[in-house]
This record gives C-alpha cells, structure tokens and sequence, in this order.
C-alpha cells in the first residue's frame, strides 16, 4: 500500500513539474522578448512568405500579449484568422475574426473581418440536394458588406460569390418542385417554380424555371397563366430551346406577326434582367477557396 502511494505521490510530483516546465518555457517567450512591435510583425510576415504558417501564427501571438495596445496587435489577430483559413480550420476563423470585429469596430480594417466571416460559410456550400443553410448564412454576410461598405473593395468579388450562391438555392428550388412534379402535385411544384421566378430571375436556370411554370398551369388547365409566362418566356429567350418546347404545349397562340409584332409582344411580357455569366473557374456547386490578398 505505502509502495503505491509513493507512485502516486511521484507521478503527480513529475505531473506538476512537466506543467510549471511548460508555463514557465512559455512564460520565457515573452519575458525574453528583445523585439519591438514591428520587428515581431515583420518577422511574422517573412515566415508567412516561407509558408511557416505556424511559427508565424507565433509571432502574431507574441505581438498580441507582449504589445497588446500596439497597432500591430489588431492586424496580427486578423493575419492569424486569415492563416486558419487557409488550413481549413473555419470554426477558429470564423470565432478570430467575430472576435476582431466585437473589439476593433473602429479598425480600417474591419470589412477584411467581415469578409472572412462570410467566406467560411461560403467555402462549405454544398451541392443544390444538399443542405443550403451554409449558402443561405453567406448571402445574409455578404449582401450585409455591399450595404454596409458602399462601393468596397471586395465588391465585385461578393457580386460575382452572391451569383453563384442564388444559383445555388434556385437549383435546390428546381430540385425541390421536380419531385413534386413527378408526384403529380402540380400546385406544390409550382410554388417551387415561382419562388424561382419571384426571387432569382438572373439565375441559369429562368429559362428552365419558365418551361416548367408554363407546363404546371397547363396541367392544372390554366392556359391563360401559361400563355402569360410563355410571353415572358418568348420575350426574353425567343431563341431558348425552352421557349419552343413551351410553344408547343400551347395550343390557342398563333406564330403570325401583326405589325412586325409577335404574338407574345400582344401581353405586354415582362422584361427579366439579363442573366449574369458565372467564371468558368469558379463553378457555383464548387466554391473555392479565395485567392485574394490580405488588406
């Protein structure tokens, strides 16, 4: 028993010494800092050029406690969120940068947290028949900076990110009232369908969404409806391959032209806005990581 206790009592003794080891080393760090603020800073950043994320992320942190009231100090917590970004690690940069935000809502440089925010939702969207919560919390933080920040920097880049998520949540929409197409509940499909039309009309997929909104009221025999979006439909894509197969699902519309009109011209169709181009290299069921510069 007495042998026992004394393992005991010298595996707690080796315990306490390897912590108190630990604190003081790191302890050390700072005290034996000889360094000045910018001198931590540009060290920091020479290890970032090296891609030493994390002894980078180190010097960041020594800049924070050793001068945590220098103006270095806000852009090295900034820095270290952007390097737990590129690791992946979006929780830490998400928690980093809210964190930047809450203490430095005065900094230059706070539209870059802001933005950060955003792009660790952005960066997990997943395809259309999946979830699309992540999507759905990017476009709020990223139509927040366009409002907040008139004409950003980041502008065109959100602008061109929020095209790729509508696509996104309008292919989800398309997803959604297929099935209940296929169901045979026509009514449930074309809420779907609407909701595309009503809220995403420069997405790829308006072409498409009109077809399948023409085909919903004719099987519910609601010609008059059909032709209604047949004409927005002819008005704006008369080339589309959807347009002809609506035209074909019609019966009481004539092709003749009075007066150089065509016949949809007669219902005075909505004008849609042209649809955005999506990059080639940014894919919307795809999004990758940014490649943009810090500040």
């Amino acid at each position: 028993m007495r042998n026992k206790i004394l393992i005991i009592l010298c595996f707690f003794s080796v315990l306490s010494c390897s912590k108190s080891t630990i604190i003081e080393n790191k302890s050390n760090t700072y005290e034996n800092n000889t360094k000045k603020d910018y001198e931590l800073f540009n060290l920091a950043n020479q290890l970032m050029v090296k891609n030493d994320l994390l002894n980078a992320m180190k010097e960041f942190d020594k800049i924070q406690i050793i001068y945590p009231n220098s103006q270095y100090a806000s852009k090295a917590r900034l820095i270290n969120s952007y390097i737990y970004f590129l690791q992946g690690e979006y929780e830490k940069t998400r928690a980093n940068a809210q964190s930047f935000i809450k203490y430095y809502p005065g900094n230059t440089d706070i539209i870059y947290a802001y933005y950060l925010d955003a792009m660790t939702n952005y960066v997990l969207i997943k395809k259309p028949n999946y979830d699309q919560k992540n999507a759905i919390e990017a476009k709020n933080k990223f139509i927040f900076i366009n409002n907040a920040f008139p004409k950003n920097k980041y502008e065109q880049d959100i602008n061109l990110k929020l095209n790729i998520i509508d696509n996104s949540l309008a292919n989800q929409l398309i997803i959604i009232g297929n099935f209940y197409k296929e169901q045979k509940n026509y009514s449930a499909a074309l809420n779907y369908y609407l909701e595309i039309f009503d809220d995403y009309e420069k997405t790829l997929i308006i072409e498409e969404t009109l077809y399948l909104i023409i085909k919903s009221y004719i099987k519910l025999e609601e010609e008059e409806l059909a032709i209604k979006y047949a004409s927005i439909l002819g008005y704006n894509y008369s080339k589309s391959k959807w347009y002809k197969k609506s035209y074909n699902l019609l019966k009481n519309i004539s092709p003749e032209t009075v007066n150089n009109k065509k016949w949809y011209e007669k219902f005075n169709p909505i004008k849609l806005l042209l649809k955005e181009k999506i990059d080639k290299e940014d894919k919307w069921f795809e999004p990758k990581k940014p490649k943009f510069k810090l500040f």
